[in-house]
């Protein structure tokens, strides 16, 4: 990026993206349509969230499915679930399509309830010892398929594998720290500091929104994933 404006039509660009959520979406796009891809990574790929969690692997949310029912209603937290779900085909078509070796381990996890609202109870003895305590509060479980990888490794070999695979179509720009989008009817523009970035999409796969300012002037509905 040596020039202050930038325009490249049908690209896809992604502010501070290159981590475990930034480089599917990269990958998806790249593997399933024509377009050209460019990630804006704030820092380095896979040092910032990716970098420093454990590695693990899950397939359920943070909240309670009771409680996400709750807020946003029977369809939309079964849909959600179910997309979280079937992003182990999507982990999976990542990691052969690239061609990775690095360590992947896949095993069966449980996730204890608390509450008769979760789900119907079974004999607690066996819950305490699949869960691997003496916590008495748990009253049911569910299987689960789990797994550990490095995911910094693995988001900096699928980063490797698309800027081979996709030489013409895929870029990625490290230190690049994207604060202001403005969304216009036809194109948005990207501040990226000393230079300013046009295209007709953009994916924000980020963690740090609260530190992007988006200017939405043209009036179309934003998407939420």
């Amino acid at each position: 990026m040596n020039v202050s404006t930038t325009r490249l039509d049908g690209e896809v660009r992604s502010p501070r993206p290159a981590g475990t959520f930034g480089c599917p979406p990269a990958f998806f796009i790249l593997r399933n349509t024509s377009k050209k891809v460019v990630l804006l990574e704030g820092n380095r790929i896979g040092h910032g969230a990716t970098g420093h969690n454990a590695g693990q692997v899950t397939s359920y949310f943070e909240r309670s499915f009771h409680e996400l029912v709750e807020e946003f209603g029977l369809k939309l937290a079964s849909e959600g679930q179910r997309s979280i779900e079937m992003a182990w085909e999507l982990l999976d078509a990542m990691y052969t399509e690239a061609g990775l070796n690095i360590p992947f381990s896949r095993f069966t996890g449980y996730a204890g309830f608390s509450t008769f609202d979760q789900i119907v109870s079974v004999p607690q003895e066996e819950i305490l010892e699949k869960l691997e305590t003496k916590n008495k509060n748990f009253i049911a479980l569910a299987e689960t398929q789990k797994g550990v990888i490095n995911s910094a490794l693995f988001t900096e070999e699928v980063a490797l594998y698309l800027l081979n695979k996709y030489k013409d179509r895929f870029s990625i720009f490290e230190n690049t720290k994207v604060p202001k989008v403005v969304l216009k009817a036809d194109h948005a523009i990207l501040d990226a500091g000393n230079h300013s970035v046009s295209t007709d999409r953009v994916v924000l796969c980020t963690n740090g929104f609260e530190n992007i300012k988006i200017f939405n002037i043209s009036g179309l509905e934003m998407e939420y994933d």
